[in-house]
């Protein structure tokens, strides 16, 4: 801005020359005139260097308030510069101690979770503890029911007749929980004999004569121990056998429906029968409503009975009753005023061929029944004959391994089919199930009480009689097939059969085992259904090792 103010000047005052040093020929009066003008330009420059003076002043003025503003800037750079570098400082410090907050907050969550982790580990371990505790507590009062439910020490049986009774022999084989004695108490023959128990199996045998024939005898027996047993009655002949599982006193009832099968060719030694034993010191009146096939009637003391009639008879304790038919019996129905012991089947009886068998089974009472069922699978027999039978009216369905039967049954019906391989009966209402294994080969059919899952037991004590090659057939809901033992020993599979129904898988397998006692469970206590048979050259047998009886029925 200097140089400019200067340049002015000088272009000013050399203008002002020119009018000064002009041409000297010029009049005065533009002499006067040109000294006037200069004047006035003399002038106009004193005002002008007087305003250039105050314009320098001024921009002295500004110079050096843009210079203090520059320095304030400066200052105020500085300044900024310095906060910025003490915020940022802080502001790192404050995000060095916030990430040292936030790892302490993350080791601290850290170690909240593992002790989350820790106290839901403990709570777990406390749940499973109580549960186990609990399963164990259930466990021993299941045990204890069962054990309760399955081993008495007071029976009344009775032998019906047999193929050859005078050549058969009445026997009795226990399983004794440990060394004891037994009182065997026989009306026939007036004899009262004490035997000592040792653990596992046990035997007696009775007189032939002890089996009953038609009519009103005195051939109940009682047996009475000191210790729990598991009691199968057995009548042993060459080639007409089987046995039964005796229903302990406590057990016994006032109300059955009758199991038997149809009369092979209504022969005389195949006949159907019925067997009934008194209980109690108290005369007991006995109501049979008889069941006969094809209008038929059976003679009895002289007198004839149709169909649907019902025949009467008094009991005293341990006398027995006994009835037989050329025709099927099965449907007939049982009540009394006492307890009673029923034994049903037949004389000796077939399937499918002429050579014939004894059927012979001790009846559930109709308040020991259920009404589901696994039909098991019989080791060397193409097939069994089932038959169901109804106290009530009850809709029934079957599944077998490829069809589903669905059943409506009235009050006392029966309802036959054949099971192959494995079958599972549902019902509205508790029924009986018998199964008649078929025959194969020289193998004889026998009679056997299929019992229900309900009435099913975790641990089997047994004993499998001599002279026969033996089996055992299994039934379960859970629980692998490899998981059951014999004697602490694993058990080897046949062959298993599944059905599934509705989601859940039913089974049955079969194994070979050995004639004396056994003890068979399965390596997680569950609960299984068992039953025990036999072949040999023209004959068999087969009843169920144990059941969970209905205590509150």
């Amino acid at each position: 801005m200097e140089f400019l103010v200067v340049v002015n000047l000088f272009f000013l005052l050399c203008i002002c020359n020119g009018y000064v040093f002009g041409s000297c020929t010029q009049s005065s009066l533009e002499v006067a005139t040109k000294k006037t003008e200069i004047f006035c330009i003399q002038s106009d420059i004193n005002v002008l260097k007087s305003d250039m003076h105050e314009l320098l002043q001024s921009v002295n003025s500004n110079e050096r308030e843009i210079l203090s503003l520059k320095r304030e800037n400066q200052f105020l750079t500085n300044l900024l510069e310095n906060r910025r570098r003490q915020f940022s400082c802080e502001i790192n410090e404050l995000y060095e101690n916030n990430m040292e907050h936030q790892r302490a907050l993350n080791d601290t969550n850290t170690d909240i979770y593992h002790l989350n982790v820790t106290i839901e580990e403990l709570r777990n371990g406390i749940d499973k503890l109580e549960e186990l505790e609990r399963r164990r507590s259930e466990e021993n009062i299941t045990q204890c029911i069962e054990k309760s439910a399955t081993w008495y020490n007071e029976y009344y049986v009775m032998f019906t007749e047999g193929y050859r009774s005078s050549a058969t022999t009445p026997r009795l084989y226990m399983y004794s929980t440990q060394n004891g004695t037994a009182t065997i108490f026989s009306l026939h023959t007036n004899s009262n004999e004490s035997i000592q128990l040792s653990k596992g199996e046990n035997r007696f045998d009775l007189p032939s004569s002890i089996l009953t024939k038609d009519g009103k005898e005195r051939k109940g027996v009682y047996v009475q121990t000191s210790i729990p047993v598991v009691l199968y009655p057995f009548e042993l002949y060459i080639d007409s056998s089987d046995g039964f599982l005796a229903l302990p006193k406590q057990v016994l009832s006032k109300y059955y429906i009758v199991p038997s099968f149809k009369v092979y060719k209504h022969r005389s030694i195949s006949k159907s029968l019925i067997g009934i034993v008194a209980t109690t010191d108290e005369i007991t009146n006995v109501q049979i409503k008889l069941r006969l096939l094809h209008n038929t009637k059976i003679r009895i003391n002289s007198k004839e009975f149709n169909n649907g009639e019902t025949l009467s008879v008094v009991l005293s304790k341990l006398q027995t009753f006994q009835i037989s038919h050329d025709y099927d019996l099965s449907g007939s129905v049982i009540t009394s005023t006492q307890p009673v012991g029923v034994v049903s089947g037949n004389i000796c009886n077939s399937v499918n061929h002429p050579i014939c068998n004894h059927f012979t089974e001790m009846i559930l009472p109709t308040n020991q029944l259920d009404s589901d069922f696994i039909i098991p699978k019989i080791q060397n027999r193409p097939s069994s004959i089932v038959r169901v039978y109804c106290p009530v009216k009850t809709q029934l369905r079957i599944f077998n391994l490829t069809t589903e039967i669905s059943v409506s049954l009235q009050k006392e019906d029966i309802f036959e089919f054949e099971n192959v391989n494995v079958s599972v009966i549902k019902s509205d209402n508790k029924v009986l199930v018998m199964s008649y294994p078929t025959e194969a080969g020289q193998f004889d059919s026998y009679m056997m009480t299929i019992y229900g899952i309900n009435q099913y037991k975790t641990d089997y004590s047994i004993v499998v009689p001599d002279d026969f090659t033996s089996y055992i057939s299994v039934t379960f809901t859970s629980g692998s097939a490899d998981g059951f033992r014999i004697d602490q020993k694993r058990v080897l599979v046949y062959k298993l059969y599944r059905k599934q129904v509705a989601g859940t898988t039913y089974s049955t397998m079969s194994c070979n085992i050995t004639a004396g006692s056994h003890t068979i469970n399965h390596e997680s206590n569950i609960h299984f259904g068992l039953w025990i048979y036999g072949d040999r050259v023209y004959d068999g047998y087969g009843f169920p090792a144990g059941i969970a009886f209905n205590h509150n029925p």
